[in-house]
């Protein structure tokens, strides 16, 4: 049985104010100085940094971002975390500062279930509008009997629907099913712990768990210390279907518009330059624009993404990046060979 936590007894965050918010304050910023309105949009593991195994056999974080925030600052140009991690918090903002990168003005974490905006005193303030969104999801599963049933989205259900599958037949590879956050059901999700899975079978489960419960995202996150070409280790990630990296990105983008830009000025529209390395990343790097999106996008998969991330994006780079008919989604994706912090560096030194 799983613990019933009272949410009214949480940490609570100060409430959200967009006029307040760090990342509005820089784009009028450079808009007053007729920049773009520029937003740098990093994944965190592999990105902000790397992974490099010592000889003793021990993982150290290798990443330098002190150049990289040196040119935020003087440019004035914001920048948003997008993370797989569980939730973020001071220690998170710590670790980043301890690689060099200044504090972020946007966090998405929790595979994109989670948005924490900062005000301009320094304050990570969540984002209560998008996490009753999130919460209010409507998800749809068949039980043993054949009943269909419609709730919003529950992490806790959803593990515990995943959990009999697993049990009815066992897959090699999946060492656990369990929720991530649990002591904060309005903040959870469901986390799949796979280790040396060929990547047939982890697409042959994504399939199953797509097809059995309507209405979530699945998404998957190589573990940097395990990365392989041939088999998969780390996480399938289980966020509601309007949620993940892109769609969380997506809302942001689409908030600050309507904030910066009220009148829809084409020389007013946030650009956001999106960088990744890791499977976790390809619907990021790949989500493209359409022509009645008010903001613009340039896309970069860095020197180091990994083996099954790079496979499939070298198939759509140009597909995407050719001019579409009318109504069709497209987008500006590189593949650049700087490697981690400095491929971010790279980027934004194609910034103004």
């Amino acid at each position: 049985m799983d613990p019933i936590v009272d949410t009214a007894e949480l940490p609570k965050s100060p409430e959200f104010s967009l006029d307040k918010a760090s990342i509005v304050e820089k784009l009028h910023k450079r808009i007053a100085s007729s920049k773009p309105a520029d937003v740098l949009c990093l994944d965190v593991d592999g990105t902000v940094y790397t992974k490099e195994q010592k000889s003793e056999g021990t993982w150290t974080k290798i990443g330098n971002n002190e150049k990289a925030s040196e040119q935020l600052k003087q440019k004035s140009i914001p920048h948003i975390l997008v993370s797989g991690r569980p939730d973020w918090n001071n220690e998170s903002d710590e670790e980043m500062q301890k690689l060099g990168l200044s504090k972020a003005d946007v966090i998405i974490c929790a595979a994109g279930r989670t948005i924490y905006w900062r005000n301009t005193a320094g304050e990570l303030v969540l984002d209560r509008k998008f996490q009753d969104m999130m919460n209010n999801q409507a998800i749809t599963y068949t039980t043993e009997d054949g009943k269909r049933i419609e709730t919003n989205f529950d992490a806790f259900k959803i593990r515990d629907l995943v959990n009999q599958q697993v049990q009815k037949n066992p897959i090699k590879g999946i060492e656990q099913v369990k929720v991530d956050n649990p002591n904060d059901p309005k903040s959870a999700f469901t986390t799949l712990d796979v280790n040396n899975m060929s990547f047939d079978k982890l697409q042959e489960v994504i399939r199953g768990i797509r097809t059995s419960i309507s209405g979530v995202k699945v998404e998957f996150s190589e573990d940097l210390e395990r990365v392989s070409e041939n088999t998969f280790s780390g996480w399938i990630q289980i966020v509601p279907q309007k949620g993940g990296k892109d769609g969380s990105l997506r809302y942001i983008l689409e908030t600050i518009a309507k904030k910066i830009n009220p009148y829809n000025e084409p020389h007013k529209n946030p650009v956001a330059s999106v960088v990744g390395d890791g499977s976790i990343d390809i619907w990021m790097l790949a989500m493209g624009q359409g022509d009645k999106d008010p903001y613009n996008l340039k896309q970069f998969g860095l020197g180091n993404l990994t083996p099954h991330a790079r496979a499939k994006l070298e198939k759509v780079v140009g597909a995407l990046s050719n001019k579409r008919e009318d109504g069709m989604r497209r987008a500006h994706l590189q593949i650049i060979e700087q490697k981690g912090d400095n491929g971010v560096l790279q980027v934004i030194n194609f910034l103004q």
